[in-house]
């Protein structure tokens, strides 16, 4: 079993869709990924969730080798590819999980987020399983093999097909509601449409001799049939159900007029295929010609003879080979969906794609709306100023759609390390990414890579659950001082430890002479240079800018300034003394990294 997996616009990888029980029987010890990457001076890698496989390339082919426990596991793969050269990431990051279907009959219920198909390897039996998990839901078996599967009005009714039977089923449980045997005598079915408007009502056309298209209405019993005039294509009711629409080889299109008495022939049009897809208001051919549904006018042609998934909410067109059309102008947008499939149906959550031989759920970029946020959402994670980002300086980022519901902390990687990103959320920064402390849906905050390019401006992107965010555009800053508050605000008592380890504040006021600690982040590079993620320890690293601070307006002399010892890379320690000439009270903190000053607003109290 193969599917394919197009990443950004530059990069395929060809999946190998293995199942657990596959590796075992076969005893593969590992699986090769076959990308192809363009530009071809680039050096890149291949990352496998968190770990990295080098790509090697003994002939033409870019090679990864990957041991087999790393497919051969449920739930979901994420897949990047870096450019190792640059520390850059392409776009990431696509989801594939092999369901365990057939391609050859597949439906997408997506009120229930289902994928309904011929069970893979069975001979006859339909199942329905959960398109993310693939969990096994229900199932059902038939006298032959399913050969076609269509949808009632709401999906609250199925209709599967074989050589010469039909069965309607509930479309919750598969159980069978009526069956229609010999429908096709010494013929067979070989195309089905479901009535859009009138449950339980269906239309077959049938080869042989003499070919023929069927109605059969589910509430009478009562068949109608209509003799066509070649061997047939593909078949669709019209929207309102009056009409159903065959396509007919070496004839074209012929509209047949549902009436009480029976079927009668309103017109037939020269069409440039007899295979079709009918989707909202217009014809999608083979050929790749399109046509308005409703005056059967040619208004355009895609660049592609593939099926359609036709998406006016996003004014898009995805096709089965990958590709992405704008609605209005029918031009390219570029390689955005699965490569090497047919599409069975979209929905909001992603992507059903038949891709040699099974059946594989795809969470892509063009499957929801894209996480969004703006250059005055990404601010300085301890004042709340907007404006720049720093190497190293902690941020929070603002916006709409970042991360789940639910918020996530980080996740440990190691016992000193912290993983990239959480619950499939990343941020990158000049493509590359920092390290994720906390994601929820309207808020991520970040540590911001300290091998930032010295650049005058950075774009920074998010990506969730393999959906990326345009890139904003923010100005870099060769550092961005700010003290953390106690309130989470950026003004009031700062985050400030007295002498004898107590929190400053209030009832606790500090010494004059005495010695604090002041806790802030954007205090740029580091000496050696800083490691994305790693918690501060022995021995620490120095700021590579001087750092100067003042207490009520007067110079404090500065004993300690450096990561802050068992935080997270980013969290900065500046060990100060208090000027013993300050009066009793509440007094304005600032410091200054390379001439930078903090913002003030930051008090500390003195007895």
């Amino acid at each position: 079993m193969r599917s394919a997996i197009v990443v950004g616009s530059v990069l395929m990888v060809s999946l190998g869709a293995v199942e657990p029980e596959d590796v075992l029987i076969a005893g593969a010890p590992t699986w090769t990924a076959r990308p192809f990457v363009q530009p071809s001076n680039v050096r890149p890698a291949l990352r496998w969730n968190s770990t990295i496989y080098p790509l090697s390339r003994p002939d033409v082919d870019w090679i990864a080798t990957i041991p087999a426990p790393e497919i051969a596991q449920s739930g979901v793969a994420e897949i990047t590819v870096l450019d190792l050269d640059r520390n850059v990431a392409q776009l990431p990051v696509y989801q594939p999980v092999c369901l365990p279907v057939s391609s050859r009959s597949v439906l997408f219920d997506h009120r229930r987020g289902r994928v309904i198909g011929e069970a893979l390897g069975a001979t006859s039996g339909l199942v329905a399983v959960d398109h993310r998990s693939g969990q096994l839901l229900h199932q059902a078996v038939f006298p032959t093999r399913v050969a076609g599967l269509a949808a009632g009005p709401g999906l609250d009714s199925l209709f599967a097909h074989g050589n010469n039977w039909v069965h309607q089923l509930d479309a919750t449980t598969l159980e069978t509601r009526t069956r229609y045997q010999h429908l096709a005598p010494r013929t067979s079915i070989s195309a089905m449409a479901a009535s859009p408007v009138s449950p339980g009502t269906f239309a077959i056309l049938t080869e042989g001799d003499v070919p023929v298209a069927l109605l059969v209405d589910g509430a009478t019993a009562r068949a109608r049939s209509w003799i066509l005039p070649g061997r047939p294509g593909s078949a669709a009711f019209s929207p309102d159900g009056r009409a159903i629409l065959v396509g007919v080889w070496g004839v074209g299109l012929v509209e047949l007029a549902v009436e009480p008495d029976g079927l009668s022939e309103r017109r037939a049009l020269l069409a440039p295929s007899a295979d079709f897809d009918l989707a909202g208001d217009r014809f999608y051919f083979a050929s790749g010609d399109v046509w308005d549904a409703t005056t059967f006018e040619q208004i355009g042609h895609l660049a592609t003879g593939s099926p359609v998934v036709d998406d006016p909410a996003r004014d898009r067109i995805y096709t089965g080979d990958g590709r992405v059309f704008d609605r209005a102008t029918l031009l390219p947008l570029g390689n955005r969906a699965v490569h090497g499939g047919v599409i069975a149906r979209w929905g909001e959550s992603g992507l059903i794609v038949a891709a040699g031989g099974c059946v594989v759920s795809h969470e892509t970029p063009a499957a929801a709306p894209a996480p969004s946020f703006t250059a005055g959402g990404v601010v300085n994670a301890a004042s709340g100023r907007s404006g720049s980002v720093s190497p190293g300086e902690i941020v929070a980022i603002f916006g709409e759609r970042l991360g789940s519901a639910s918020g996530r902390i980080a996740d440990w990687r190691t016992a000193f390390d912290l993983a990239r990103e959480i619950g499939h959320v990343e941020v990158f920064f000049a493509g590359i990414p920092g390290v994720v402390l906390f994601a929820r849906s309207d808020q991520v905050n970040v540590v911001v890579p300290f091998g930032l390019p010295d650049r005058q401006a950075i774009r920074v992107q998010v990506v969730h659950g393999g959906i990326p965010s345009s890139q904003v555009e923010i100005r870099r800053a060769a550092a961005a001082p700010a003290i953390f508050t106690q309130n989470a605000s950026g003004e009031g008592l700062g985050a400030i430890l007295n002498q004898d380890g107590g929190l400053n504040g209030t009832s606790r006021p500090a010494r004059r002479g005495s010695v604090v600690a002041v806790f802030a982040t954007g205090g740029g590079r580091v000496r050696p240079p800083g490691v994305d993620g790693r918690l501060n320890w022995l021995p620490l690293p120095v700021l590579d800018a001087p750092v100067h601070a003042t207490v009520g307006g007067q110079d404090a002399e500065v004993l300690f300034a450096g990561p802050a010892p068992g935080l997270i890379a980013g969290a900065l320690q500046v060990n100060l003394r208090i000027p013993e000439a300050l009066a009793p009270g509440f007094h304005p903190v600032r410091l200054a990294v390379g001439g930078i000053e903090s913002p003030g607003g930051v008090l500390v109290n003195l007895e």
